[in-house]
């Protein structure tokens, strides 16, 4: 079960009514059926239904095509660094290593930061990072906070535009003013920004926020919170690639 914004958490269990189900709870009788799937007593994991989910809301069932139920792929080894390069002009801040940060991780996906750890209470750094709420691997600026208390901060809703802080924890660190640079193509079943990904060109954002603006590069003006372009004429195309590279983080 996975906490939401109430604190509630919801299940997917099968029910005597031959349903896969998505509810509060598997037991309360009259309890709201946010969604489901079937009947059918043939299938024996959600993974496998092939009717269309039912999602419920205000008291009205909808046929939705987009939701999909799928199995976690616990054999993959997610790298312990990642190499970014193909970005110019103010998107070149966008290249370099990135570290998987170990023991940390996200919808049992993990988070690599640019430069590991080094640094991060005093500048801002580049996060990769998984956003359960759009099946994307995203690339976000965080502007770390002047408190150094830890906390849970959910930087892949924020930056997406969807959603409060609530849900990532980072030791030590308290991220605040998150942004996404730049966004992978939907892959609900991708457990690292290498892993499972579409063939298609990640979405870069056409204009970064002034913080982020060389003014001698005279690109990244930002004009509005929501273009993104899979080609921009200064950003060039985003390449991605696991690197051999040791994991130290520094001291």
């Amino acid at each position: 079960a996975s906490a939401e914004e109430d604190g509630g958490p919801l299940y997917l269990f099968f029910n005597d009514m031959g349903y896969w189900t998505i509810a509060p709870s598997p037991h309360a009788a009259g309890v709201q059926v946010l969604a489901r799937t079937g009947p059918d007593f043939t299938v024996f994991t959600p993974d496998a239904a092939v009717v269309p989910w039912v999602v419920f809301a205000h008291g009205k069932g909808r046929l939705d095509q987009g939701v999909v139920c799928f199995r976690h792929d616990d054999s993959h080894q997610p790298p312990d660094a990642l190499h970014v390069t193909g970005c110019r002009g103010n998107y070149g801040q966008l290249n370099g290593l990135y570290y998987q940060i170990g023991g940390v991780t996200v919808e049992s996906r993990p988070i690599f930061i640019k430069d590991g750890l080094d640094g991060a209470m005093k500048e801002e750094k580049k996060l990769l990072h998984f956003s359960q709420r759009t099946g994307r691997w995203l690339l976000s600026s965080l502007a770390p906070a002047a408190s150094p208390a830890g906390s849970r901060a959910d930087a892949a809703d924020v930056a997406a535009g969807v959603g409060k802080v609530s849900n990532i924890a980072l030791p030590a660190l308290d991220w605040t003013d998150a942004v996404a640079l730049a966004k992978s193509p939907v892959a609900w079943t991708s457990m690292s920004p290498v892993h499972l990904l579409p063939k298609e060109p990640w979405l870069v954002r056409k204009e970064l926020p002034p913080r982020l603006c060389d003014p001698d590069h005279g690109d990244g003006e930002a004009k509005g919170p929501g273009a993104w372009s899979p080609r921009h004429t200064q950003a060039g195309h985003v390449r991605w690639a696991a690197s051999e590279t040791p994991s130290h983080f520094g001291n």
